[in-house]
């Protein structure tokens, strides 16, 4: 059994036929080098990366907005956050200079924390408008205030000011100085703050047995209960301080500890301050 497909074309038709197959077989490069340029953000702005690479200048936030590492709501222009221990932000610097950290005001530098300044192993808090560093850290862990090479623990070239406090000296104060307004005084750490000399501060002589100057020293005798008086006759001997009329107690100079008089034997501790 055989089958005939006769098909039947009009001349218009068959010239049509000839001139495409014409087309096709001179210019095939038209078919597959046309070139279409499209513009478009790719891959989109919005989404989740799992990755995300620039190999160029990479502008965040340009028109406002937060950037958050670590948090997909950050309280301010940057922040970085994450619960696992020791991590933090690495400022890596393997060139020769300083690793810095710039704080500017409209533009201007004010403040830099550089690393390796002013030199290597050194940290400094650097004031820009001043053209110093206020502090530095040097390799020692010697800390230098108003100098870039400190030789002590606390190194300070210039002055020191030291404010008055009211606390007690005890063991949590053992080693402070303070300012009474007219005297340094130092803790350590019991009994009352002493003075350092050249003031009037009160200075815990009960276990000293030299004589009392009534002339260039003052005493004060502290009874155990806390309070405290002022004697009323000084001898190089002993100290006496009246109550009232016919009540007294006298400390004597070898045995400041004691008190003895008209009201009883106290345990006491005797203090002096002298000009």
């Amino acid at each position: 059994m055989s089958i005939k497909i006769q098909s039947q074309f009009s001349r218009k038709q068959t010239f049509l036929f000839v001139l495409t197959l014409l087309f096709l077989w001179l210019y095939p490069q038209i078919l597959y080098s046309e070139t279409l340029t499209l513009t478009t953000y790719y891959p989109s702005p919005y989404g989740g990366y799992a990755k995300l690479l620039t190999t160029d200048l990479t502008v965040l936030a340009r028109d406002g907005g937060r950037v958050g590492v670590g948090t997909a709501s950050p309280g301010n222009i940057l922040e970085i956050r994450s619960s696992q221990d020791g991590m933090g932000l690495d400022v890596n610097n393997t060139g020769a200079g300083a690793s810095k950290i710039r704080f500017k005001r409209n533009g201007a530098s004010k403040w830099t924390i550089a690393d390796g300044y002013p030199a290597s192993g050194y940290l400094s808090i650097f004031n820009n408008s001043a053209s110093k560093a206020a502090l530095v850290v040097d390799q020692t862990n010697n800390i230098g205030i108003g100098t870039e090479s400190p030789k002590a623990n606390l190194d300070v070239a210039g002055n020191i000011k030291i404010s008055a406090n009211s606390s007690v000296c005890d063991a949590g104060h053992a080693g402070e100085i303070r300012w009474t307004g007219t005297d340094f005084e130092g803790c350590k750490g019991s009994g009352d703050w002493q003075s350092l000399g050249g003031g009037l501060g009160w200075e815990d002589i009960t276990t000293d047995t030299a004589p009392f100057d009534g002339d260039r020293c003052e005493y004060r005798w502290k009874c155990v209960n806390g309070q405290h008086f002022y004697p009323t006759n000084v001898r190089p001997n002993f100290i006496m301080m009246d109550y009232s009329a016919g009540n007294y107690q006298i400390v004597r100079s070898v045995n400041k500890a004691r008190s003895s008089g008209d009201t009883g034997t106290f345990a006491a501790r005797t203090y002096r301050r002298c000009w």
